[in-house]
């Protein structure tokens, strides 16, 4: 549930409950998906395949985050048609959610070419990912308060 539900100045519609919901879920889960692999390539060793596999499921949890946000702008499109501060934060959160796609694949296919010196890339793209999933939740946060989903 969202925080700060109960509080009559920061509501969201019904029309947005759920994509809003479902999308804090996914950055929750996200993040806590980075922090953990970011600990343990750092305490202990990997194969090339582990390696992959956390890109893999990265990329799986922010291509649900974007058909979540796609929902949300058709969503808006229908109940919100003419709120262009709503377009526009849906806007930067899409393109934050491109720049993390980009972020996986790049990130990935440099450690695919060179897994040895490249393994920093993947530390780094993990820690970008984390700050990008932080800067969301802020202006999902910020934008509720301000009454963009009512």
């Amino acid at each position: 549930m969202i925080d700060n539900m109960s509080n009559p100045e920061i509501r969201v519609s019904p029309y947005f409950i759920a994509d809003v919901e479902k999308f804090r879920d996914i950055l929750d889960s996200i993040e806590t998906y980075t922090t953990y692999y970011i600990e343990r390539l750092e305490s202990k060793s990997y194969s090339k395949g582990e390696v992959f596999d956390i890109f893999k499921s990265i990329h799986r949890q922010i291509s649900t985050l974007s058909l979540v946000h796609i929902s949300m702008i058709k969503k808006a499109s229908i109940y919100r048609p003419n709120n262009q501060a709503l377009y526009n934060f849906l806007n930067c959160i899409g393109s934050y959610i491109s720049e993390m796609t980009q972020i996986v694949t790049s990130a990935a296919e440099k450690y695919r070419r060179n897994p040895i010196y490249n393994i920093r890339r993947v530390y780094k793209a993990l820690e970008d990912i984390k700050y990008l999933v932080e800067v969301i939740k802020k202006e999902l946060a910020n934008s509720i308060e301000r009454g963009l989903f009512l």
